[in-house]
């Protein structure tokens, strides 16, 4: 008797460590679950207020009101940290013409015998035609290589890159540096008080270094010298006049709540329509690798209203808010 008592008590400890186990379980997916579902709720509420005041600041040099442009976190009220970045900070892919792509690939370290073929494939997928250029593909090379077709048409967001071919044997680390330097958009101007350094480089043919040499300059207090660029010193006016002193249109907010591994990315252009304020572009979630500033280095998001809006600026390209 004594073998087969022990025998059940230990089937019986079995048991109920098997039970406990799967309650552990259940108890950790009913708490992701709510951090999931905390963390959206709070991102909504944090793209709304954004969506709000974005409609009602005015937008200057690298501000809108007091809020910086460079793509700094902010902490919110809601626990989400925000950054507001510029679309004039960044390249449009939709109107990067082969340079200025290869250029950015470039700045951003890709190895040298892949840009050729990353900024032909990239061509390839948004022009009309069926004409292959030396390093792309069409839609015969698509669908030898069992993918989908080519759009033949402008990125409806980023992140399409991964559609294409050639980008989608991009590592990671790679594709996330160039996510970080594009966006797509209607309007390809850069901002003078905003741009990043690897734009700047890939948008006035310099080199990295001395791309990030003026931008350390324009840091410091003084204006971008965009002179200097290559393109632009050889007498290019339509190249100089490519460079605002205003934000565009277009901000991409990344909305990270601090409970979770992720990020939103959001892009917010205001409407000039009359119908609405702003338009979302597009929204994707994309995982957080890095971590994030501890509170004590973020600042408050600004809580400011305007009395008024900044009165209009005249330019020889148009009217500017």
């Amino acid at each position: 008797m004594l073998p087969a008592t022990v025998i059940l008590l230990a089937l019986i400890s079995v048991g109920v460590a098997l039970m406990s186990h799967r309650s552990d379980q259940l108890r950790e997916l009913v708490v992701a679950s709510k951090q999931e579902a905390d963390a959206e709720a709070a991102v909504q509420d944090t793209l709304a207020r954004m969506m709000y005041i974005s409609s009602l600041l005015p937008r200057t040099g690298g501000q809108m009101g007091t809020i910086q442009l460079d793509g700094r976190y902010y902490d919110t009220s809601s626990g989400v940290y925000v950054s507001v970045l510029d679309g004039g900070a960044l390249i449009d892919l939709r109107h990067a013409s082969g340079l200025e792509i290869s250029g950015l690939l470039r700045a951003l370290g890709v190895p040298e015998a892949s840009i050729d073929t990353l900024t032909d494939t990239l061509l390839d997928y948004q022009d009309a035609d069926s004409l292959v250029r030396l390093n792309g593909a069409e839609a015969p090379d698509y669908a030898a290589a069992g993918m989908p077709p080519p759009r033949n048409g402008a990125l409806l967001m980023p992140t399409e890159l991964q559609r294409i071919m050639a980008w989608k044997d991009l590592d990671p680390a790679t594709l996330r540096k160039i996510l970080d330097n594009v966006y797509v958009s209607t309007d390809n101007a850069l901002n003078r008080n905003t741009v990043k350094a690897p734009v700047l480089a890939a948008a006035g043919g310099a080199d990295l270094a001395a791309a990030q040499a003026l931008i350390a300059l324009r840091d410091s207090g003084r204006p971008l010298a965009i002179e200097s660029l290559p393109n632009i010193a050889r007498g290019s006016f339509f190249g100089a006049s490519r460079y605002l002193a205003q934000p565009s249109a277009t901000l991409l907010l990344t909305l990270c709540p601090t409970s979770v591994a992720w990020c939103q990315r959001v892009s917010l252009t205001t409407s000039a329509d009359g119908e609405a304020p702003w338009h979302v572009d597009y929204s994707l979630r994309r995982p957080r690798t890095d971590p994030l500033p501890p509170r004590s280095q973020v600042t408050e998001l600004p809580d400011q209203s305007p009395v008024q809006q900044a009165p209009v600026i005249m330019t020889p390209f148009g009217i500017l808010q």
